[in-house]
């Protein structure tokens, strides 16, 4: 049967992760591969159910069980159609692990040999609250493109700078999640085969 040129394609990889977890840098590193049609819109909250309520910072700590989350879809989909993606691998070796991603789709990984990987959409600290709250409202305004983009840049130079080292009490905050996701954590690794050695690292360096 032919296909129906008035449809478009649909979508045969889809990006899904946890906020702040180097999604944007991945969709954009795919999006450069000259074989890739990627979305004109990055984010579609698909699997949102709601994005104006926050909804997903609801019931936060059961969302970081990922291996409750994971296993349903692996059982649906099998495993040879989802593929996991370090983000502790994706920063200390994005051109090894988009080369593997590039093979598992089938297209040419040797685009990333000479690939320089600009990362995007990395955390920062926000100087002024009022210009945040400012950001925000004009975020949601103006729709994506060249125009949102030079506005975010002067946003950026304006009212942002690196995040603060965390400091000791945020060191044994961290420490105690480490320990509660611990049992999910070791379920993770095992039943999808994953190297984690990068999350059991000290949050605080033994004196």
């Amino acid at each position: 049967m032919s296909a129906d040129a008035s449809q478009p394609p649909l979508p045969n990889l889809v990006i899904a992760g946890a906020p702040r977890c180097g999604t944007t840098s991945l969709f954009s590193w795919l999006k450069d591969h000259p074989q890739v049609g990627a979305a004109t819109v990055k984010e579609t909250f698909y699997l949102m159910d709601s994005v104006a309520n926050n909804d997903f910072l609801r019931d936060a700590f059961d969302h970081g069980k990922y291996v409750e989350h994971l296993r349903p879809w692996f059982l649906r989909c099998g495993c040879d159609r989802i593929r996991i993606v370090i983000l502790e691998e994706l920063r200390v070796e994005p051109r090894r692990v988009l080369q593997g991603l590039a093979g598992w789709l089938g297209i040419d990984e040797r685009f990333y040999r000479e690939y320089t990987f600009p990362r995007h959409n990395e955390s920062y600290r926000v100087r002024s609250r009022g210009l945040q709250r400012i950001n925000e409202w004009v975020r949601e305004r103006v729709p994506g493109g060249a125009v949102r983009d030079r506005l975010r840049d002067v946003y950026r130079r304006l009212n942002t700078a690196r995040p603060a080292d965390v400091t000791t009490d945020e060191r044994v905050v961290l420490e105690g999640l480490d320990r509660a996701y611990e049992p999910s954590n070791r379920a993770l690794a095992a039943e999808f085969g994953l190297d984690l050695s990068s999350w059991e690292a000290p949050r605080i360096p033994k004196a």
